[in-house]
């Protein structure tokens, strides 16, 4: 049985290659500890907001709470994350000229695997919100378009996968 441990989250959720040391570990740490700040700040503020327009129009201020929520939290601080990562250098993948090759071929894989596991849920996904929808969910599941859609969408997140982790390798010359 796989053991995940702290170190390994910190390492996907950053896009930390190689080892975890204590710069890493610390630069990981400050940028979480910002995002943390801002997210409570925001949670505040949103919060009161939402309670004084809920008292006349409650429905609407849920539906935008939630959609302003999910918002702040998918484009600002994933992106806040994603640019503060790669300016504290987090996400370089230092590789010797002798080993560009094999890493690119792992990140190929790595690829594959990501387009695969991400149509497979996607389509899952939109089967499931077709039948609470009132479709139905096996005939979502064999329809001949919506599985090309779904593979589709697998293939455009696999290639863009593979060019981002490409885009992470830092040649250090010779090792």
């Amino acid at each position: 049985m796989m053991k995940i441990t702290r170190d390994d989250v910190v390492k996907h959720f950053f896009g930390i290659e190689g080892t975890l040391d204590e710069y890493k570990r610390n630069e990981a740490n400050r940028i979480g500890n910002n995002a943390f700040i801002g997210l409570y700040s925001y949670l505040l503020f949103s919060s009161l907001i939402a309670l004084m327009f809920g008292l006349n129009h409650p429905e609407n201020a849920l539906y935008a709470l939630l959609a302003c929520n999910i918002l702040t939290v998918v484009y600002g601080v994933g992106i806040y994350i994603m640019k503060a990562s790669k300016s504290a250098l987090l996400t370089e993948n230092e590789v010797t000229s002798a080993n560009v090759a094999s890493v690119r071929k792992y990140n190929r894989k790595k690829g594959i695997q990501s387009a695969i596991y991400f149509g497979i849920t996607i389509h899952l996904l939109q089967a499931v919100f077709s039948w609470v929808a009132g479709d139905g969910f096996l005939a979502y599941i064999i329809s001949p378009f919506e599985l090309i859609i779904s593979c589709g969408a697998g293939i455009l997140f696999g290639i863009t996968t593979i060019f981002m982790m490409n885009a992470k390798i830092s040649d250090i010359g010779k090792g």
